[in-house]
């Protein structure tokens, strides 16, 4: 069976023929504009930001270099060519994976199209699940359906594709993939006077706040979503106000968000804490997993917590949205969202390594079974210039 795919990009001629008959994940990559199967000569090509079927042919901006690259998942090695596609996402959420040895006969290049021609060696394995895909892209409301196609090729791309390279945080499929976006809270007036701040309620948000909160809302001026979640507590609340402001989706407060309960410390400053409780303030600050008063363990607990906030976000309708709160569950989010649970070397080390500044912004995608990967840490360049971002 012959699997056909071309795309349309502008760039010089050049022609590589490569062999390899090692066995390899193949990845239809996201801007498969034809397909074919031996049975049938009928072609389905899609062009750049037309729809076939429900389905819409993209090829990102620069997205392509050379079809023959390549990466750190396919360079060379003493037992033949690995190729990877470059950097190629997958057509609507879903690629093609051929677990078997091919060999990669053809890849040309020139200013109109590149077309990478695979030849299988198991032939009748690939061509059911080749139809599936046709069928749905010829017919979305054919009998095969998303979940089918989910289970026959892997939702999309990048570590994703490679079984226990990510962790799903969700019991359940989601209802899309998603995208979140993390935004901590401007300035409060305990972050200015060095106090230690918890779940306190009686840090506001301070004139240089509301600025960098405004700050925030114009850099995501662009981007669309669809509910926000934030932190009921002052700052965070007031922060989320003022970077929602002007939109008419839902602003939703979750207990889930809530900073961690630092008891007696909170509004002490960090220098009266250190000298009044030296060994307990040494702990919260180097060996934050055996921080404890009485029994109780915030940061043990805090994973807990943002177990549940992920829940609570991930399980709400809409593939978008925006989400404020504090820097310590945001570190317990981050972490619990990349897999790292809260044993000792991960909330002593990784925890405290993870920095993110009064209106940094931070974004993870999600596939439809939970499994998250990040894509931006702690962007802070809206906080200095005028910088809008389009993600």
């Amino acid at each position: 069976m012959v699997v056909a795919v071309c795309a349309s990009l502008s760039s010089s001629s050049s022609a590589a023929f490569l062999r390899s008959s090692r066995p390899r994940h193949s990845p239809l990559p996201a801007f498969l504009y034809s397909f074919r199967s031996p049975d049938s000569t009928h072609r389905n090509e899609v062009r750049e930001g037309e729809r076939v079927g429900g389905l819409e042919g993209r090829l990102p901006p620069s997205s392509v270099d050379d079809p023959t690259t390549r990466g750190d998942d396919g360079g060379d090695d003493d037992s033949g060519e690995k190729v990877t596609y470059g950097r190629l996402q997958l057509v609507a959420g879903c690629g093609i994976g051929v677990e078997r040895s091919h060999e990669r006969i053809g890849a040309v290049e020139s200013s109109e199209s590149v077309s990478i021609t695979v030849e299988s060696k198991e032939e009748d394995n690939v061509t059911g699940e080749l139809r599936s895909l046709e069928t749905y892209v010829q017919n979305p409301t054919s009998s095969v359906s998303i979940n089918q196609l989910e289970s026959q090729f892997p939702t999309t791309g990048g570590a994703y594709d490679f079984k226990g390279a990510t962790i799903s945080i969700s019991d359940e499929i989601l209802s899309s993939p998603k995208m979140v976006t993390l935004v901590r809270h401007g300035l409060s007036s305990w972050n200015e006077e060095n106090r230690v701040q918890g779940s306190s309620n009686l840090s506001i948000l301070t004139e240089v706040g509301a600025r960098q909160a405004e700050k925030c809302r114009s850099a995501l001026t662009n981007i669309s979503f669809d509910i926000c979640f934030s932190s009921p507590i002052s700052r965070a609340k007031s922060t989320a106000e003022l970077i929602w402001h002007g939109r008419e989706k839902p602003l939703i407060f979750l207990d889930s968000l809530k900073e961690a309960h630092l008891f007696f410390l909170e509004g002490m400053t960090n220098a009266d804490a250190k000298k009044k409780y030296p060994e307990l303030y040494t702990a919260w600050r180097e060996d934050p997993f055996n921080f404890n008063v009485d029994g109780i363990y915030p940061v043990r607990k805090l994973w807990g917590t943002a177990k549940q906030a992920w829940k609570d976000i991930l399980s709400t309708p809409g593939e978008s949205i925006l989400v404020i709160t504090h820097k310590s569950i945001l570190r317990a989010l981050i972490c619990t969202a990349l897999g790292l649970g809260p044993e000792r070397q991960v909330a002593t080390t990784v925890f405290r390594a993870i920095d993110v500044n009064n209106g940094g912004i931070s974004v993870f995608t999600f596939n439809r079974r939970g499994e998250a990967m990040l894509q931006s840490l702690n962007m802070t360049a809206h906080m200095y210039s005028s910088h809008i971002y389009q993600y």
